[in-house]
């Protein structure tokens, strides 16, 4: 080859020369994160210099190097609404979440900004310097770019507040709630996390916390009161997501999303989104409706708010009262024809097993279900005797159409034909008794924009009066991801935003004596306050029911599943 000639294929790998320069200067252990700078000539003979990865990688690494223990246990507590708890959980520096955020695309060389605004927060200023912004800059910014949550900045402020002393209070005045083994917790922040994996405080119920506070610190109770009162929102896990899609997806995208909707045939369930409205509860079907394709169920919603004292004098109650509540089935469908996987799918199932186990419930789970299959699993179970049971459960997560499913087969099953098996016709054993059923699946392909929902005024089929018979089609709830024509979002490792609400809203709002509508009220909120990155996608779940009484679920004596 002639001097000067550029070799296709050459590729010149200073990696290992520049890390032992890296090591021998700062002397930092080898097998912590590592820095790549290649110089790589391409075809035409320009050089592809990589240098500036090196220099993003240096500068998060001198910033590790500044960092002592606590904090570095700050900033994971600070991340642990943003990254994947079971990967964060046995982090222990301050490179390793670097590099998880670098991993979920949430810093890079051009965007550096939550690391900025995660020294601001921990209050280390001086190393604001070496990623170029000042205490002042990340100020004016926050506002309009700041991922950490104000629930988040709320309990890191207490923890900071709360000295040695006050510790040692918390603990006392916690050692009935806390288990044996956490009654020796090494530092506040341990502790708060704690209290949140036993539901003891929450974005939305810090009651708690502030009682607590109010015996050791009541300073600390101005800083919960002045949170409140601001009636901040947390942004779920999904607000700001983590991208995992393949790269065919992201090269078939104009901006990354969350997840992906479409039938089967393509790529299953790609970009799912719904609408906006937060408010209005009740909504006017214009494409053919859940209501038709679910034997006229009619759509009434819970327009009374989340409160543990919100029944009415006189509501009946469904009775729960048996050991065994009832059977709980869960369809989850990840790989269909052609090998397409529907991934993040197993992170619902097992949230859902989780959940409904912990409320006492006999949890039944099957994988990758074709059309027949499904039908022979409501076949098996409205056979079942549930005599001695209080309700039945049935979740279905896989792909759908308008008022329909797909088995993984690519064949469609009806939502109709499935509930159907469970009338009092179908099934004597679970007449008067309250049957759930919980559908993740597009409803669509569109993507459905804001819009304004009237309330339909079309239900007056419910009035009626307590009868010695009842209808065919009464005690169903159907709690649909998205409402009919629209697709719904999933994520391929942190699952569905519906599923997943569903689940932690059930684990914290049971044990406060919600009914089931209630909580579906919360997770359509919830939902709705979503959105992808553009902030124009969004999604809203759509319950219809029949139920005639409110359905509460006893309190579990076990402690309530942690859902990370």
């Amino acid at each position: 080859m002639r001097k000067g000639q550029s070799n296709p294929t050459a590729e010149r790998c200073l990696f290992c020369h520049q890390a032992r320069k890296l090591r021998d200067r700062r002397k930092y252990p080898a097998g912590r994160l590592q820095v790549h700078v290649r110089i790589v000539t391409g075809p035409r003979g320009e050089a592809m210099d990589e240098s500036k990865d090196m220099t993003f990688r240096s500068v998060l690494l001198d910033i590790d190097r500044n960092l002592g223990k606590e904090e570095v246990d700050g900033i994971k507590f600070l991340c642990s609404d943003i990254l994947p708890s079971k990967k964060l959980h046995s982090v222990a520096s301050a490179d390793k979440i670097f590099q998880l955020l670098v991993e979920q695309d949430l810093i890079n060389k051009h965007d550096l900004f939550l690391v900025a605004e995660l020294l601001y927060k921990i209050r280390q200023f001086s190393l604001l310097r070496k990623l170029n912004f000042t205490k002042e800059s990340v100020c004016a910014a926050l506002p309009s770019r700041a991922t950490v949550s104000p629930y988040r900045q709320l309990l890191y402020d207490i923890s900071e507040d709360i000295g040695t002393e006050d510790h040692d209070e918390m603990i006392f005045l916690l050692q009935d709630t806390l288990p044996k083994k956490h009654r020796e917790t090494p530092s506040t922040l341990h502790l708060l996390t704690l209290m949140e994996s036993q539901a003891l405080i929450s974005p939305e119920n810090l009651d708690f916390l502030e009682k607590i506070c109010k015996k050791i610190s009541p300073d600390i109770v101005n800083k919960i009161t002045k949170y409140k009162a601001e009636q901040v929102r947390l942004p779920s896990q999904e607000t700001s997501p983590v991208l995992d899609m393949p790269k065919s997806q992201e090269e078939t995208a104009e901006k990354p999303l969350l997840g992906h909707h479409s039938t089967p045939a393509s790529l299953p369930c790609q970009t799912e989104n719904s609408s906006a409205v937060q408010s209005t509860l009740i909504f006017r079907d214009t494409t053919g409706s859940v209501s038709h394709s679910l034997a006229q169920l009619d759509l009434g919603q819970a327009s009374d708010g989340c409160g543990t004292n919100s029944n009415p004098e006189g509501l009946p109650v469904y009775k729960m009262g048996e050991k065994c509540k009832g059977y709980c089935l869960i369809i989850s469908n990840n790989k269909f024809r052609n090998n397409i996987e529907r991934k993040g799918t197993a992170k619902d199932a097992d949230a859902l097993k989780q959940v409904f186990t912990w409320l006492g419930l006999e949890v039944h789970c099957y994988i990758d279900q074709t059309a027949a299959d499904i039908k022979d699993c409501m076949q098996t179970f409205k056979k079942k005797i549930h005599d001695g049971m209080d309700c039945f459960v049935c979740c279905i997560l896989s792909h759908g159409e308008s008022g329909k499913v797909y088995g993984t087969d690519d064949k469609l099953i009806s939502i109709k034909a499935i509930t159907a098996h469970f009338t009092p016709k179908e099934c004597p054993s679970l007449t008067e008794k309250p049957k759930l059923f919980f559908i993740q699946a597009c409803q669509g392909k569109d993507s459905q924009s804001c819009v304004l929902l009237e309330e339909d005024a079309s239900t007056s089929d419910q009035e009626r009066e307590l009868p010695k018979s009842i209808p065919k089609d009464a005690d169903f709830l159907l709690g649909m991801a998205t409402v009919d024509g629209f697709a719904s979002f999933r994520h391929v490792t942190a699952g569905t935003w519906f599923i997943q609400s569903l689940c932690k809203n059930l684990v914290a709002l049971v044990p406060r004596h919600e009914d089931i509508l209630s909580i579906l009220l919360k997770v359509n909120d919830e939902v709705s306050a979503q959105a992808d990155r553009s902030g124009m996608k969004k999604q809203m779940p759509q319950p219809a029911f029949t139920l005639r009484k409110k359905l509460i679920f006893p309190v579990p004596s076990e402690p309530p599943p942690n859902l990370d």
